[in-house]
């Protein structure tokens, strides 16, 4: 039965070679390309714009930006989920044809040349910035009308020193801390593939929690199982559809009673959610990484969490911390 060793050894062989390819794969598509951020030492706050939307009234963390050569305050999400900085084709074709004396090129390419923006004190700008086919036309007649040009990512806390203040609705921006006393308090926390991966416990048990501002709406996204077992007996879940890059997902939210314990900081569990056909490619990076779930920012609403992209340090705090 000779035939039936060699069939199985093929076998193996092809199932090793699709796992390796696979893994190269998933590797690939997780390798974020280069940080080609400029960020000016300057340190500075920046006010917190919450987008609102029919699921929730922090659907998105927007922070306001001066584009040179325009009078008019515009807005950038500012989403730790995405691993670098990027901009929406859409809304800069409808700004440049408006304003054709901007200084930037725009074309057929994937990217956007020579261009910068400024968030009050602290001027980013990069050679090429990655743009994408999204975003809305500029209401040029309301004043008061939320802009959204693009999406800050993750590159820019690999620069910085930050600091979220949920408390006063305001990110801090620096660059150096003196406060010795805090630092001492911070924990290690992952940045693999320039995402955010902050240990934690839940129900007594170690966690790494994939931290995603721009699922700012939600406080945990885990498993459907996950999701069963959290709930809160009899409470009835809330389901929605959600724009996450013009895709519609829908998600389910049920209450909750738990803790989730960052350092020595306890944060109270009031909710958790499941997203509804999650792809065979999510599955194998969340196996990849080691993630256990997802968290966004209203799991830290009322709180202060200091992300040190340098140091790999970070913590969660109930108060000021003295910034």
């Amino acid at each position: 039965m000779k035939w039936i060793k060699y069939l199985f050894l093929s076998l193996l062989i092809v199932a090793i070679v699709f796992l390796v390819a696979g893994y190269f794969m998933v590797t690939r598509k997780m390798t974020p390309p280069p940080n080609y951020l400029h960020v000016s030492d300057n340190s500075d706050g920046i006010p917190i714009t919450w987008w609102q939307d029919e699921s929730s009234e922090i659907a998105a963390l927007l922070l306001p930006i001066r584009v040179p050569g325009v009078k008019k305050t515009l807005y950038m999400q500012f989403d730790l989920g995405s691993p670098s900085t990027l901009f929406y084709r859409r809304t800069l074709n409808d700004l440049k044809s408006h304003l054709p004396s901007l200084n930037f090129e725009l074309d057929s390419t994937n990217y956007l040349f020579n261009f910068s923006f400024e968030m009050e004190k602290i001027t980013v700008n990069a050679t090429k910035f990655r743009m994408i086919d999204y975003g809305s036309l500029i209401n040029w007649k309301d004043s008061t009308s939320l802009n959204i040009i693009g999406t800050i990512g993750s590159d820019l806390i690999e620069k910085k020193v930050t600091l979220l203040d949920f408390i006063s609705d305001t990110c801090y921006f620096g660059t150096l801390r003196t406060d010795t006393d805090i630092y001492e308090s911070l924990d290690d926390f992952s940045f693999n593939y320039r995402w955010v991966f902050l240990p934690a416990v839940i129900d007594g048990k170690k966690r790494k929690l994939w931290y995603d501002t721009g699922t700012s709406g939600f406080e945990l996204l885990t498993s459907k199982t996950q999701w069963k077992n959290m709930s809160k007996r009899g409470a009835t879940p809330v389901s929605n559809d959600v724009n996450s890059w013009g895709n519609a997902i829908k998600t389910h939210t049920i209450a909750a009673d738990g803790t989730i314990r960052f350092g020595k900081t306890n944060v109270k569990l009031n909710s958790v959610t499941y997203v509804e056909g999650h792809s065979f490619l999510q599955e194998v990076i969340a196996r990849a990484t080691g993630m256990g779930g997802m968290i966004g920012n209203k799991i830290f609403m009322n709180k202060q969490v200091l992300i040190d992209g340098k140091s790999r340090k970070f913590g969660v705090f109930d108060h000021d911390d003295g910034h």
